[in-house]
């Protein structure tokens, strides 16, 4: 996978990086320790119907299979142990 920074990374790569990074921001936010707006609204967009097709879309643009990253985020969700915005999406969900 290139680095974020990687400037020389095609169009596509970068178009990738930068929905795979919306998606790991929704994990960081719906595994906050505290409850918040923040933690409400991801957790909201993760279970609820309303939001299935912004999921699957977002997951399209990341090269993400919307059904494997479902499954995967419910566990982490569910496990509870917050996710760093500094991990790679990948890693996330290998960590299930």
């Amino acid at each position: 996978m290139p680095n974020i920074y990687d400037i020389s990374a095609s169009t596509g790569q970068q178009e990738e990086m930068l929905f795979r990074s919306v998606l790991v921001y929704a994990l960081a936010d719906a595994t906050r320790p505290l409850d918040s707006e923040e933690k409400r609204e991801a957790l909201a967009w993760f279970t609820e119907d309303e939001h299935q097709l912004d999921v699957e879309e977002i997951c399209d643009y990341a090269g993400v299979d919307p059904s494997l990253f479902r499954q995967q985020a419910a566990k982490i969700i569910a496990r509870g142990d917050p996710v760093s915005t500094k991990d790679d999406l990948w890693t996330i969900l290998r960590s299930v």
